[in-house]
């Protein structure tokens, strides 16, 4: 299962090959949750942090968020998937140019 729209959340941002992450959108795991979020950084040449993370939630904010960017997302884990309960986008940072060594790149 990669991301999945809920039926009960309008799709603000709808699911495309370059933006899995929003509203509503689920994941079967943790990890994959955090492979999503990984991917969308590289792909749109945005950097992030995990702002908080417990077993249940986690938090994602862009690296320059407040400053001025308001892009954040929080996940929490349901029965047997996570999912994407809060979304602020999208990024209104300036993009960098891809490198490289951009720090999301294994």
């Amino acid at each position: 299962m990669e991301a999945q729209a809920d039926p009960e959340f309008p799709e603000d941002v709808p699911p495309t090959m370059e933006n899995s992450l929003f509203l509503g959108a689920m994941f079967d795991s943790k990890d994959a949750l955090r492979h999503a979020v990984k991917m969308y950084s590289i792909r749109q040449h945005r950097n992030y942090t995990v702002f908080k993370s417990k077993v249940t939630f986690v938090d994602y904010r862009c690296k320059w968020y407040n400053n001025p960017c308001k892009w954040r997302m929080r996940a929490r884990e349901r029965d047997y998937y996570w999912e994407i309960m809060r979304y602020v986008g999208p990024h209104t940072c300036v993009t960098p140019t891809l490198t490289q060594d951009n720090p999301k790149m294994d």
